[in-house]
């Protein structure tokens, strides 16, 4: 075997054990993710679970350009790892960061309507809840399993779609990545 057929040889295998080995892509925050960016149009959320509970009274507008950065946790009350995760959530949701929305959508086209609202109830989840009946929040942000957690920035753009449950520090530091627009690896002096 000539030397540039085992050096192409040696590097498929690499890259074989590399991809085998990572099983998602990982931006700078360290959290298992879909890396590309993309708009979210506006979506009207005309189906809350908990509309009392928005202080205004006014439908709920996920995406889109807005003055807060926007969590969208997308949940099912079947979902062992949301279930894990509430209390995480509740902890996070409880000391909201100025500037930021969060957001819980149940993805209602695999939920039973009462089975989330008493899954809600049980972990004392206070935040805006919407219900996606026919699923379109999840198509429209690329949801393909739960839990999952859109983050969106000021401009509408998805900036980061974490797959699993999250914990309260790693929620901060995600929020603030966005907020700084830099790595939250990066040291600053």
């Amino acid at each position: 075997m000539s030397w540039a057929k085992w050096f192409v040889f040696v590097f498929l295998i690499s890259v074989c054990l590399i991809l085998s080995s990572c099983n998602q892509l990982v931006i700078p925050v360290n959290v298992p993710n879909r890396v590309e960016s993309f708009a979210i149009r506006p979506l009207f959320a005309l189906h809350q679970m908990n509309s009392e509970q928005l202080k205004d009274g006014t439908n709920l507008v996920l995406g889109g350009p807005s003055k807060t950065i926007q969590i969208l946790h997308v949940w099912a009350s079947w979902c062992q790892p949301c279930d894990e995760e509430a209390p995480e959530l509740v902890r996070f949701t409880e000391k909201l960061p100025e500037g930021v929305t969060f957001v819980g959508i149940n993805a209602s086209a695999y939920d039973d309507r009462d089975e989330a609202l008493d899954f809600a109830e049980r972990h004392d989840w206070t935040f805006p809840l919407i219900w996606d009946r026919g699923g379109e929040i999840v198509k429209a942000l690329k949801i393909t399993s739960y839990p999952s957690t859109v983050f969106v920035d000021q401009m509408g753009q998805a900036v980061l779609v974490h797959t699993g449950p999250l914990t309260v520090s790693k929620l901060q530091e995600i929020t603030e990545a966005i907020r700084l627009r830099e790595s939250p690896n990066k040291k600053t002096e």
